[in-house]
Formats: structure tokens, sequence, C-alpha cells
């Protein structure tokens, strides 16, 4: 209100909350304000609109050259916005007779998280250990090309990294964005992925880079344990005292709606699978 001798007992304003974009709001939501009566202040219409969350604020008065500001806080619903996609919240303003004095559509900029992990060079590693003469082994020294490895590695939901890096620093709960994540993982030219294995779900392989790929929509948490199966040729088995270790290069990144990938979103580890043999114990009984 311009005029700095005007005032309007009874004005109340209305808050427009996307519901696309807020899941629920609730009284916790909305802070006190100043200049609001004693009772009967506040009420939240979550039915009556289908597309907004309602929140009427009354106040005792408005007085014209002030300002009078609008306390809320409310968490993004989970996969409902990209980063730096933007939402629009409404916010109108009633004198007591319910006329419409100011209307203003106030626009806000979500805030995502990646999802990776906070290591570069390494993420987790499955042990693998055979009793020599076991079906499992061609030879003491080679894996039965009929083995099943299981590739194990963690995701989670991070910070974005820093320039020239490709990895977060902190974990983080909040901030799912609403696009999947491409989780990449290279595998060695002696390596295929387990078609027969109904873990592999939505698992593919890319021959032209070597690598195997899923699109996943992690949860907010985004703390996951994530595995595929690949099969192995001829692949060479250590000891205990000298074990075989196998890299396998993990990357994700955000899948745009055109298909291409978010650059800024990439993130990289390395999970290992590790092959040892050793001898059976030989029991001698004597009578």
């Amino acid at each position: 209100m311009s005029s700095a001798t005007r005032s309007l007992p009874g004005a109340y304003s209305k808050l427009y909350l996307p519901k696309a974009v807020f899941d629920n709001v609730g009284t916790s939501n909305i802070s006190t304000w100043i200049n609001r009566p004693d009772s009967n202040f506040l009420d939240i219409d979550s039915t009556s609109n289908s597309e907004y969350h309602v929140v009427t604020m009354k106040y005792r008065s408005l007085a014209g050259g002030t300002t009078q500001t609008v306390p809320f806080k409310a968490q993004i619903k989970e996969h409902s916005l990209a980063n730096n996609e933007t939402y629009v919240i409404p916010w109108q303003v009633y004198d007591a007779n319910d006329t419409l004095l100011e209307s203003t559509n106030n626009t806000f900029t979500a805030k995502t998280y990646p999802i990776g992990y906070t290591s570069e060079t390494y993420n987790y590693t499955r042990y693998y250990s055979f009793l020599q003469g076991s079906s499992d082994l061609q030879n003491n020294t080679t894996l039965s090309n009929d083995f099943s490895a299981q590739i194990d590695f963690y995701s989670y939901r991070t910070d974005w990294p820093a320039a020239g890096t490709f990895h977060g620093t902190t974990h983080t709960s909040i901030g799912a964005d609403r696009r999947k994540t491409r989780v990449t993982i290279k595998i060695p030219a002696n390596a295929s992925l387990d078609t027969a294995n109904t873990y592999n779900a939505g698992w593919q392989y890319n021959a032209a880079t070597g690598t195997l790929w899923k699109d996943i929509l992690y949860s907010s948490y985004g703390a996951s344990s994530n595995y595929t199966y690949v099969k192995f040729n001829n692949q060479p088995v250590g000891t205990n005292a000298a074990p075989v270790t196998v890299e396998f290069p993990i990357t994700w990144q955000y899948v745009n709606d055109d298909g291409s990938l978010d650059a800024a979103s990439l993130e990289k580890s390395k999970a290992f699978i590790q092959f040892t043999s050793y001898p059976g114990t030989l029991r001698l009984i004597t009578g």
C-alpha cells in the first residue's frame, strides 16, 4: 500500500503453494508473523483447490508504507523438479470485505543434489575365495566361465562436485531430482553381462564402450547398495598371498529430458572384485 496514512483492519493474505511441488503443508511450515490476531489467524486448505495448498494468513491491520513478510518453510516433494527448474507461488492480499488489493507471482528456483560417491578411487570390494577343486573353478588358477560374479557398489546423494572434481564431499538426504541417474560400469574385455541372471533386470550392455548401464530413479536419501552380475572368460584367480583384483570404474549422471547427460552432475568412483583360491586341508584318520 503506497499511502502512509492508509490502514486496513482485518486484512488477510492467501499464499498458494503448488501441490505438484509441495506434498504436505501443515501449521509447522508457517512461522509466526508480526501483526497477527490472537486467534483464528491461520487456515490451511489442501482440499478445495486441486492445484494448490491455500494458506490464509490474517492480520490485525495492514498499514501503508510497511512491509509484511510471509514466513513459510516447506520441503519440496522428491522427484518433482530438476535442478535449477523454476516454480511459481502466487500471493494475494485482501481487505476485510474480501476485496482483492494486491496479487503477485513469486518465482523460485529448485535446488537438487546429484547421485555418486565421495571418493573417485575407491567404492567397494567384493571378495571371492574358492576351494581348489570347486566347480566354480576350471582349475586352481582360472575361474569357471559359468560363474556369475557380483559387482557391488554404493550410491549416495551428495553435494555437487567442485570444479575439476568428480565426487561429492558430504552426504545429504534431501534434494531428489525428478530425473533418473544413469549408472555406467566399465567392464574388462573378458567380462560380459550375465543376461540369464534375474537380478540384472534393467541393466544393458554397450559393446562400443564396453560398459554396463542402467537408469535409476533414486530416493531422496540416495544411500543405496547397488549391484549387477557378470561372467568372465578364462578369468585368472590368485592365491591368498597374491590375489587377483579386477577394477570396475563407475560413473553417475543425470539423464536430461532429451536423453543427453548432465555434465555438471558427473561423479566417478571404482569398485573391485578380488579372486583367490586355496587348497583343501587333508585330514589323517588313524585307527
